[in-house]
């Protein structure tokens, strides 16, 4: 019996399908589910989109479940990678650490499961990273959560983990290297000194700022009678900007300038709202915020009293090198958005990868590279920032 010729002709069509298409996007077609919601097809086609999107290859592609990364000094960067495992009759999540330096292989310096024993069913998933100016110490924020009985009843709580750029733990004396509670670390010019906020007053998001030197002992409190709605840390000269509650009932926010060292604190302007989003350009002489969820705000340093405003949706955002612009994700830190160029001087806006949703951002610090995880599973890759322009 002869077969149909339409029917010869439709399978030629899908063979020759079949063989256009990249190899990866076929496998990724019979991948699971992810733990996130998306599939890992719809993952891998948004990364192939991400990569025809865009003139320039990227620089660096690191195909695991990421959860964080950081840009350090001399070109290394610091990723953190989800990791499952059983233990004490459960189900845990803490993610290792890898270190990239470039001519060399990728290697584990934090092994999670391993190296950190705390003698409790313990999990944690890294919200962010941050390196000391030196290159050689590392904070990480986690979200941890720790069961507290057989029942499976657990807590939820904010820590910052301390360790070397070699995976060793930065012991506290007296506490450790986990930190409780501590968010926002930022390593200061004499990487010895560690500032963190700490939530005072969870309903109205009130910080309080503290400092520790782990080669010396416990934290404590910097201004202590004073508490802040945002700080931005300015590292290199130990200072801080910072936005105060205006006084009650309904006075308006201040922006103040902190001197860490001495803690005198100097107000610089009266703010006619804020919603978050507190940011120092990398020249230290721009500060930017939401004024609310659909202005955004710029002041030069030595001009604070005309700020430019220009009519923007709150989401995470970076400066350019030239700090002429801003890169601006539609949605906050650690959530998935599409991303824009925004030009201060008025505002126009310009696509970056046609649309598509990223998961996390940064620029490095000589502002060459940008790196992003994609949606899903949250592959890493680096491109070279002037061939996205």
């Amino acid at each position: 019996m002869k077969t149909p010729a339409p029917f010869l002709r439709a399978l030629l069509a899908i063979s020759l399908l079949l063989a256009a298409l990249p190899a990866a996007v076929l496998l990724s077609a019979v991948a699971p589910a992810s733990r996130t919601g998306f599939s890992w097809s719809a993952a891998a086609r948004g990364r192939f989109a991400l990569a025809q999107a865009q003139d320039a290859a990227p620089v660096l592609s690191v195909n695991e479940d990421c959860t964080a990364f950081a840009f350090g000094p001399g070109e290394r960067i610091v990723y953190a990678v989800r990791h499952v495992f059983g233990e004490l009759h459960f189900d845990l999540e803490r993610d290792d650490f890898w270190l990239h330096e470039p001519g060399k292989k990728d290697r584990k310096i934090l092994n999670a499961q391993r190296d950190l024993v705390t003698g409790q069913a313990f999990s944690y998933v890294v919200r962010g990273i941050h390196w000391s100016p030196d290159g050689a110490k590392l904070a990480a924020e986690l979200f941890t959560t720790t069961v507290l009985d057989r029942r499976g009843n657990t807590k939820d709580q904010l820590m910052t983990l301390l360790f070397e750029d070699n995976g060793k733990e930065i012991v506290i004396p007296g506490s450790g290297s986990l930190m409780p509670d501590a968010v926002n670390p930022a390593w200061l010019a004499d990487a010895a000194t560690l500032v963190f906020l700490v939530e005072e007053e969870k309903k109205l998001h009130l910080f309080s700022i503290q400092s520790v030197r782990p080669a010396l002992g416990g934290a404590h409190r910097l201004f202590p009678d004073a508490q802040y709605l945002a700080v931005a840390w300015l590292e290199k000269t130990g200072q801080a900007l910072a936005v105060k509650p205006g006084p009650p009932p309904i006075g308006k926010p201040r922006l103040v300038l902190l001197d860490l060292a001495t803690q005198e604190i100097r107000e610089l302007a009266q703010l006619e709202g804020f919603s978050g989003g507190l940011s120092i350009s990398p020249s230290g002489k721009q500060v930017a915020y939401f004024r609310d969820p659909e202005h955004f705000e710029v002041r030069a340093l030595a001009d604070l009293q005309h700020p430019r405003t220009l009519k923007l949706l709150s989401g995470a955002y970076y400066w350019s090198p030239d700090e002429s612009r801003i890169l601006l994700k539609s949605a906050p830190a650690r959530k998935s958005g599409t991303l824009q160029w925004v030009r201060l001087s008025d505002g126009s806006a310009q696509d970056l990868f046609h649309g598509l949703s990223v998961h996390e951002v940064a620029i490095s610090p000589d502002g060459l590279l940008l790196g992003l995880l994609s949606p899903g599973k949250r592959t890493l890759s680096v491109y070279p920032l002037a061939g996205l322009r």
